[in-house]
C-alpha cells in the first residue's frame, strides 16, 4: 500500500453467486495476531464465496485495537478495498457483493458498500459514527489511541484533549460517519441487524442512523432487524448470524 502498511486478505472460492466480504471489529492484540480474518470458521460452513480483509491500519502500533478501516490521513481505504472486492468477485464469478461486520467492522461495511452500486452492507450492532463510540458513556480509549497514532491532526492539543461532548472527527466528514454518508443518496442496500439489549449501541448508533435513513432518499434501500440478545455489546451468536446472513442474501439475490 502507498503508506507502507501490508494489505492482508484471504479469498475462499465456493463458486457461489454471492461474495461475502468479512470485516473485523476491535481486536485484542494480546489475544489475536494480525492478520485477523473474522467469521472465517462461520462462513466456511456456508455456500458463499468469502473474502476477508485484515485492517492494515492496525499495523501502525502494537496496541492499536480499532481503526474502522479508515486508513491514514492521506489514504482513504474504503474505495481501495471496495475496488479489491470487485476484483475478487470477478475472479470467482460472483454477481453480488455483501459486506458484513459486527461493531467496528459493521461501520466499515456500511462505508465500503457505498462504493459499489447494487452491493449490500450487513452490519451487526455496529458503530455508525466514530466520535459517538463511547464505553460507559465517557471512556474513549480506542479513539485516543487511534487519533494519536493514525489521525493526529484531529487532536492538535493531543488525544487526551478529546471529549465525548464534541464531534472531533468532523473534518473527516463521511469517512468517519455513516450518519453523514447516508444523509445523501447511496447506491447500495443495507440490512441492519441490532441487538435491542446492547443499550449503548441502540442509543448512540442505531437510533441516530435510523433517524437519518428515515429523512434521507435511502428509505427503500435500508431494512432494519432488531432482535433480543444478551445484555452486552458482543458479536451475534451463530444462530442469529446465519439466519440474518441468509435473510440478507435472499434480499440481495432478488435484486440481481
Amino acid at each position: 500500500m502507498s503508506d507502507g502498511l501490508p494489505l492482508e486478505a484471504l479469498l475462499v472460492n465456493k463458486n457461489s453467486d454471492l461474495l461475502v466480504v468479512s470485516l473485523h471489529g476491535a481486536t485484542d492484540r494480546n489475544k489475536y495476531h494480525l492478520p485477523r480474518f473474522e467469521w472465517l470458521r462461520s462462513l466456511l460452513t456456508t455456500e458463499f464465496s468469502s473474502l476477508y480483509f485484515s485492517d492494515p491500519t492496525l499495523h501502525h502500533r502494537d496496541d492499536l485495537e480499532l481503526a474502522w478501516y479508515t486508513g491514514s490521513t492521506n489514504l482513504d481505504l474504503y474505495p481501495l478495498l471496495a475496488e479489491w472486492a470487485c476484483s475478487a468477485a470477478d475472479a470467482v464469478g460472483a454477481k453480488g457483493i455483501l459486506f458484513l461486520g459486527s461493531s467496528g467492522g459493521g461501520l466499515a461495511a456500511l462505508q465500503m458498500a457505498t462504493y459499489i452500486p447494487g452491493s449490500m452492507a450487513l452490519p451487526f450492532s455496529c458503530q455508525t459514527s466514530i466520535a459517538n463510540y463511547l464505553i460507559n458513556g465517557t471512556l474513549m480509549g480506542a479513539q485516543r489511541r487511534y487519533v494519536e497514532t493514525v489521525m493526529p491532526h484531529l487532536a492538535p492539543d493531543g488525544p487526551w484533549a478529546l471529549t465525548p461532548d464534541e464531534d472531533w472527527s468532523v473534518s473527516l466528514g463521511a469517512r468517519s460517519s455513516a450518519l453523514v454518508r447516508y444523509s445523501q443518496h447511496q447506491p447500495n442496500l443495507v440490512y441492519y441487524v441490532q441487538n435491542s439489549n446492547d443499550f449503548a449501541h441502540v442509543e448512540q448508533h442505531y437510533r441516530p442512523f435510523r433517524d437519518v435513513i428515515e429523512a434521507s432518499p435511502n428509505t427503500d434501500n435500508v431494512r432494519f432487524h432488531v432482535y433480543e440478545g444478551p445484555k452486552a455489546h458482543n458479536p451475534p451468536v451463530p444462530t442469529v448470524f446465519h439466519e440474518q446472513l441468509d435473510n440478507a442474501a435472499e434480499w440481495l439475490r432478488g435484486t440481481l
